[in-house]
């Protein structure tokens, strides 16, 4: 029997298509997505309070995972720029088996998501925050050995769930 991950995070800029693919896998393999965004958004009631507690929201968040691991693969996503989101995902491989994913779309489709999906389901985000965010992710990203990496530019995120065979078990 494989030795699956214990813990899947799924990295990548804003509007990349982490959330719709961990809802995703959730539904094609047999895992649990944690919304690290929804986390958030329940417990702090604006971006403003989020980012004054920030290092105590990802300690919440790192216990809140490791209280989960329980047998079955956990996915979560996030951006990994941070220094609280880098000693997250630090804290989280020294503890458990980890799979790292990259997720990669171009700018103009990631920009072009953030729009269409608002503001009423996540913390608003300006084109210029996630331009922005996007070039830094891409500066950045190679600080990760990613154990996968995935092009979401656009079709079903369904068609993508043979990228992750062999990483997830099957259901």
């Amino acid at each position: 029997m494989p030795d699956y991950p214990q813990i899947v995070i799924l990295l990548g800029p804003n509007g990349v298509g982490k959330t719709t693919l961990g809802q995703m896998l959730e539904c094609h393999f047999r895992c649990r997505f944690l919304s690290l965004e929804r986390f958030f958004l329940d417990r702090y009631a604006s971006y403003a309070a989020y980012r004054a507690n920030r290092a105590a929201a990802y300690a919440a968040f790192e216990q809140h995972v490791a209280d989960q691991v329980n047998g079955q693969t956990l996915v979560f996503e996030e951006i990994g720029l941070s220094d609280p989101a880098q000693a997250l995902i630090g804290n989280l491989q020294r503890q458990f088996r980890v799979a790292l994913v990259g997720v990669l779309a171009p700018e103009a489709v990631c920009q072009e998501r953030v729009a269409r999906r608002g503001l009423d389901s996540n913390y608003p985000k300006s084109p210029a925050f996630v331009s922005d965010t996007y070039q830094r992710f891409a500066a950045n990203a190679r600080r990760y050995a990613f154990d996968r990496e995935v092009q979401n530019s656009g079709g079903p995120p369904e068609d993508l769930a043979g990228e992750f065979s062999g990483l997830l078990p099957a259901v």
